[in-house]
């Protein structure tokens, strides 16, 4: 009983706690906006609607926020709600084997993302755009060890492995469109340049596991911690979009993000602006050196009754963590100040991690000249979408990333979405996801179109078509003039 309170407890909180959606519109027609998006909210999408759409339009005020986990949905919760995990013969019996399918290997793993397009500075003027938007992908979670533990105790002779989920990075993308009609095609392009505020990401330096044997408990493990500050990227998007044909359909196809690096150098003029406000927020032996991985290892010897009672637990237990610098051999710190002692030998033979407590500033500068570098997802779309007397638009996208990382998907994804617009003032929107490693989605989005002023508001259930099988949910809000 209490086991499943606990796990009750998390899923509510990774309940509320890639590719994302761009803005309200958008969410409400679950992504198929290849051929949809106007004005500023094409830049990202397709720019090649810059010079299809309206003259003018301006953002006054957007989020999109989404959150979901890769295994917890409220139908679990109504199923382990007052479960007994024990007693098979009890009428709320729940097999707890059963839940060993629906958590990977990296455990309960939470994510969330959040876009905001800054106000006044996302506009169009005919065939130019100018946009600036923030965006912040999160990864945490529960590692595998910590639920085995809860559920199923100690297993003899079972390693129990303890990674951890964590990732977290920040940017704001800045961008010039601009887009032009050759005959029956418009085509367009973005510019940009990507500023990477933080970066975090978390390594096995060693497999991290517990194990159990018939007489004593060990364990031990190692994590390499890594951290960026005023990252710098340039990115590049390309679309294309035909006239209407054929009694109102369209064609689009779009790639974003094309070359899209980032760079976190610790002589970036970017890093001089944000470090010392970031490093307000973290704790002195966390304000990293570009150069610089944070290193945290923990070793358990032979615990057990006996040796507790005949030992002091710090000479069974131990754990360190300290920041260190990775070199491929020793050679390259000679002269170097550093303690011996806490050098580490990398299991994959790929070099030694070296404490850099003792080591000056300009002799971790020798170490920057390779700067680490980040991938910012890139995505192709295409879509068709068909235009009935201006009073509904029915559109289909096709759309791929080349990675599974920051939330994006490297599997294809087929989103079907439907816009009505005949009622002049109130447009109402519906849209459905599948495939691209996120599952199936259901969204639903309206809005207020007074004039030029649009307020547009989106909801939708992610992995999942229904509010009780969903891990996740995506909201959006946006006022804009278009």
């Amino acid at each position: 009983m209490l086991k499943s309170n606990i796990l009750l407890t998390l899923i509510c909180l990774s309940l509320v706690s890639g590719q994302y959606d761009q803005d309200a519109r958008m969410l409400g027609l679950s992504g198929a906006y290849t051929n949809i998006a106007e004005g500023f909210s094409c830049v990202g999408i397709n720019p090649a609607n810059l010079s299809y759409g309206s003259d003018f339009s301006m953002n006054l005020g957007s989020i999109n926020a989404s959150f979901w986990n890769n295994a917890l949905s409220l139908d679990l919760i109504n199923t382990l709600n007052n479960a007994n995990m024990i007693d098979s013969t009890s009428i709320n019996y729940y097999d707890k084997d059963r839940l060993k399918p629906l958590f990977d290997e990296g455990g309960l793993v939470i994510n969330s993302e959040f876009n905001l397009p800054f106000p006044v500075l996302n506009l169009s003027y005919k065939n130019w755009a100018l946009t600036s938007s923030s965006h912040t992908y999160t990864e945490v979670g529960m590692p595998t060890l910590l639920l085995d533990f809860m559920f199923f105790g100690n297993i003899i002779n079972e390693k129990m492995n303890f990674e951890i989920p964590l990732f977290i990075q920040s940017v704001q993308e800045t961008g010039i469109t601009y887009s032009n009609q050759f005959k029956s095609i418009h085509l367009g392009v973005t510019a940009k340049h990507i500023l990477g505020y933080y970066y975090t990401d978390i390594n096995m330096v060693d497999s991290a596991f517990f194990m159990t044997d018939t007489s004593a408990f060990d364990g031990k493990g190692g994590f390499l911690l890594k951290q960026g500050i005023g990252g710098s990227g340039f990115g590049l998007d390309l679309g294309i979009l035909t006239e209407p044909f054929l009694d109102g359909y369209q064609v689009g196809m779009s790639i974003t993000n094309i070359f899209g690096d980032i760079n976190w150098k610790q002589d970036s003029p970017f890093r001089e602006l944000l470090e010392e406000s970031v490093h307000d927020f973290l704790p002195e032996e966390m304000q990293l050196h570009s150069s610089e991985y944070y290193y945290y290892y923990f070793l358990m010897d032979s615990v057990n009754a006996v040796s507790l009672s005949n030992s002091e637990f710090d000479d069974l237990f131990s754990s360190d963590g300290y920041s260190v610098i990775k070199v491929e051999s020793l050679d390259y710190v000679e002269g170097f100040i550093y303690e011996e002692s806490q050098v580490v030998e990398l299991s994959d033979s790929s070099g030694f991690l070296v404490p850099s407590k003792y080591i000056s500033d300009k002799q971790l500068d020798t170490f920057s000249n390779d700067p680490f570098t980040t991938r910012h997802p890139s995505v192709f779309r295409l879509g068709i979408s068909r235009n009935f007397n201006n009073d509904m638009i029915i559109a289909m996208d096709l759309s791929t990333g080349f990675s599974a990382t920051l939330g994006s998907y490297d599997t294809w994804r087929m989103n079907l979405g439907t816009e009505i617009t005949r009622f002049k003032h109130f447009p109402i929107r519906f849209g459905i996801g599948l495939g691209g490693g996120r599952g199936a989605s259901l969204s639903v989005g309206s809005g207020i179109w007074y004039g030029p002023i649009h307020f547009d508001i989106g909801l939708a259930y992610k992995k999942g078509l229904t509010v009780n099988s969903s891990k996740g949910l995506d909201i959006g809000i946006s006022l804009s003039i278009q």
